[in-house]
């Protein structure tokens, strides 16, 4: 059953100030029934009220919400600036160009094998290069930088 009563009772019944529950009806929308003017109470209904809290303890009001949802942000912006001062991100124009290079090296030293290993046999060199290029190209397959 709905108990109706004034902000400065409702504050006896939940253990609050006067002022912390006003606090919590003006900036987080804590329920009223009625908002006093001119030296008038503002009245709760204490039902109403004691849910507004529990899921405000719950984080579970949209207000407290949206404040989780923004620390939440700032955290991650934190924990992200603090990655990027320990250098342990990086942009991935730098590690394509470090991978294209990378990959160029390594493919450049694996086409040179078939002419020094064939002996002067251009049929064996044939082969090798044939099974050099198909590995090169089954590895590549897929991956950001492409064999050319």
């Amino acid at each position: 059953m709905a108990l109706i009563v004034s902000v400065n009772e409702a504050a006896k019944i939940f253990g609050y100030q006067s002022k912390t529950l006003r606090k919590l009806i003006q900036s987080e929308g804590a329920p009223i029934v009625s908002r006093g003017t001119q030296g008038k109470a503002t009245f709760v209904d204490t039902v109403a009220l004691s849910h507004w809290l529990m899921d405000r303890a719950s984080g579970s009001t949209p207000m407290e919400k949206a404040r989780l949802g923004k620390i939440r942000e700032e955290i991650t912006q934190l924990q992200l600036d603090r990655a990027d001062r320990q250098a342990q991100l990086c942009h991935v124009a730098d590690v394509k160009e470090l991978y294209s290079e990378t990959l160029r090296i390594l493919k450049e030293g694996l086409r040179a094998l078939p002419e020094r290993l064939s002996q002067g046999d251009s049929a064996l060199c044939a082969r090798w290069e044939h099974e050099i290029n198909t590995a090169i190209k089954s590895a590549t397959k897929g991956l950001i930088i492409e064999d050319e």
